[in-house]
């Protein structure tokens, strides 16, 4: 939906939000979202309860307001929250978080439309929120549908593939329709991020766990802990619960509550892998390292073929701990799985162990692989300096080493 929001405005409608980990985007198949359009005036008393929309000139701001679903392929919602982004000419945003039924909803236009925060630990280097400027017209002749150009919406749920949405912004109100959006599964790795204990849990329960996840969305972080508490309370072995009770106390820095809440979502579905994600996270953060080795390695043993993370985990620990033979074991397995080189830190940490191993030549080639895959990366230059000390060691060892003599 579209509209005109005057000045100082205030929109009543927000994104769900939930904070859920990132793993990578996947590759997609294209649909079509159709969306309701309609272009509006708001007027004083729609005014006093809109927020904080900048304005523009001639008195006025477009903004577009979507919303749509997210199932899986046999048409039941997804087990988690599932972040939703846009694609726009290639670029890639966080843009909302589904509710657990697999709704979501969020607005391109106004200074309303923040960026969801991402999980650093998976390094996603989204770039800034499309916000691209409505004060006239463009080539398009339309306002509105300069808003949502060269842009698809697409689903992101570790273990699935999500098709591609094309976003429609209509003037007219002859099309109705919400979009939904369909991930597939493509691994095995698909039964390990959904816990067997969400399908298993009472209405209550869910109900607690709901409006816990409402409260994350709209930053009531005592609120959620208090309805995850409810929710664990009636359903002891809620493994999801206990996951995103785990989320909330992160939020508000409380890394020990969090330890623990994750931990008896292990305890409650040692299958459930997703809190193993934030576990390492934390305790890569923190340089935990005995911790890190620990929960990348249990990691690891549920499923040793895809997650890459997990392999680039354990060899951060491995390599702290100055078991130098074990991370390049876990760094050269975890290359061979990330077949579509989406951890570009492997090659990288490769390197660095191959050149405390005084391999320097082998340690150069990954140093240039990590290079060419992400050549702007913010310590590029010192990579390439370090690139240039291993290539004048390895040719002065090859010259000290001369032809073999007559």
């Amino acid at each position: 939906m579209v509209f005109r929001v005057a000045p100082g405005g205030r929109s009543i409608l927000h994104s769900f939000g939930a904070s859920f980990p990132v793993l990578r985007p996947t590759s997609m198949r294209t649909a079509k979202l159709s969306i309701l359009a309609c272009l509006t005036i708001c007027n004083p008393t729609i005014n006093a309860q809109i927020t904080g929309l900048s304005s523009a000139p001639g008195g006025s701001e477009i903004v577009a307001f979507f919303s749509g679903t997210v199932t899986l392929q046999d048409g039941t919602r997804p087990p988690a929250s599932v972040l939703i982004q846009q694609v726009c000419d290639g670029r890639l945003t966080a843009t909302a978080w589904t509710d657990t039924g697999g709704r979501f909803s969020f607005m391109l236009g106004g200074r309303g439309s923040a960026p969801v925060a991402t999980d650093t630990a998976y390094d996603p280097a989204m770039p800034a929120y499309f916000d691209r400027s409505t004060r006239g017209s463009n080539q398009y002749g339309n306002p509105i549908a300069s808003l949502a150009h060269n842009c698809e919406i697409q689903a992101v749920l570790p273990g699935f593939r999500s098709d591609r949405v094309g976003v429609a912004v209509r003037t007219s109100l002859d099309n109705n329709r919400i979009g939904t959006i369909v991930l597939h599964p493509v691994t095995k790795a698909e039964a390990l991020t959904v816990s067997a204990t969400t399908l298993q849990a009472p209405v209550r329960a869910r109900k607690a766990c709901d409006k816990g996840m409402a409260d994350m969305k709209a930053g009531k972080w005592r609120a959620a802990v208090a309805n995850f508490n409810k929710s664990v309370a009636i359903y002891p072995t809620y493994a999801l619960a206990w996951y995103e009770l785990g989320l909330a106390f992160k939020a508000q820095s409380d890394a020990a509550g969090a330890v623990d809440a994750w931990k008896h979502s292990l305890a409650s579905d040692g299958h459930y892998v997703t809190p193993y994600q934030e576990l390492c996270a934390l305790a890569y953060q923190n340089g935990d390292w005995n911790d890190l080795a620990e929960y990348s390695h249990n990691w690891i043993l549920l499923n040793a073929e895809d997650f890459p993370a997990a392999y680039l985990y354990n060899a951060f620990a491995a390599t702290n701990l100055h078991h130098l033979s074990d991370a390049e074991a876990m760094a050269r397995e975890g290359l061979r799985i990330d077949k579509d080189h989406k951890y570009p830190r492997l090659s990288f940490l490769l390197g660095f162990v191959l050149l405390k191993r005084q391999q320097y030549a082998e340690s150069a080639k990954y140093l240039r692989a990590y290079l060419q895959m992400v050549p702007g990366a913010t310590d590029a230059a010192a990579v390439r300096e370090q690139i240039a000390r291993l290539d004048q060691a390895s040719a002065m060892a090859s010259s000290a080493d001369g032809p073999p003599k007559p």
